[in-house]
């Protein structure tokens, strides 16, 4: 399980140091040969979809029991390692919705210059 948590962290602050990136329209971190990066406001977008899919599944796996049979603990929250599991798993959702935002966003923006610099021959 730890080598898995390893990526799916990983692969989550990779996404949102990206998405703060393009929002901001500088490198993160700010090295002397970081190229510039365009700034896009709307990958805001994916920060905060992340954030609203983490709360969801992370309440939503709260709430249901886990056990039914009588055991020491019926809910997530009453015991540590389970909780370290849900919240991986909620991690792991939303870095999964906030990839597929951050794809569709990069494509919208990739299409939008296209169109800018062939159709209407506007520079970039």
């Amino acid at each position: 399980m730890a080598p898995v948590s390893c990526i799916i962290v990983l692969a989550t602050v990779l996404e949102i140091v990206i998405s703060l990136e393009r929002a901001l329209g500088r490198p993160i971190p700010r090295l002397r040969d970081s190229l510039p990066v365009e700034r896009n406001r709307g990958y805001f977008v994916v920060l905060v979809v992340m954030v609203a899919s983490f709360y969801v599944v992370l309440s939503a796996f709260l709430a249901r029991p886990i056990c039914y049979d009588g055991c020491g603990y019926s809910y997530a929250w009453e015991n540590p390692l389970k909780l370290l599991e849900v919240s991986i798993m909620a991690l792991a959702f939303s870095g999964g919705a906030g990839w597929v935002f951050f794809a569709l966003l990069s494509a919208a923006s990739a299409s939008g210059r296209i169109i800018r610099r062939c159709i209407i021959g506007h520079p970039i």
